[in-house]
C-alpha cells in the first residue's frame, strides 16, 4: 500500500514537472519566433536601399561606408 501511495505521488510530480517544462518550452517558441520575425523585417527593410545602390551602380561595402559616420 506505501509503495503504491509513493508511486502516485511520484507520478503526480513527474506529471506536474512536465507541464511547467512545457511552459517553459512554449515560452521559448515564443521568443524565437519573435526574433525570427525581426531579422526577417530587418532583410526587408533594407530592400529598397539595395535596389537603388544597384541602380547607382555601388557596391554594397561602398554604400555602407558612405552612410556610416
Amino acid at each position: 500500500m506505501q509503495l503504491a501511495g509513493e508511486q502516485r505521488r511520484n507520478l503526480g510530480q513527474h506529471a506536474a514537472e512536465r507541464v511547467r517544462e512545457g511552459e517553459v518550452l512554449a515560452a521559448l517558441q515564443v521568443e524565437r519566433a519573435i526574433s525570427t520575425g525581426s531579422a526577417g523585417r530587418s532583410k526587408a527593410d533594407l530592400v529598397p536601399v539595395r535596389y537603388l545602390v544597384t541602380l547607382l551602380g555601388v557596391g554594397d561595402q561602398n554604400a555602407l561606408r558612405a552612410g556610416s559616420p
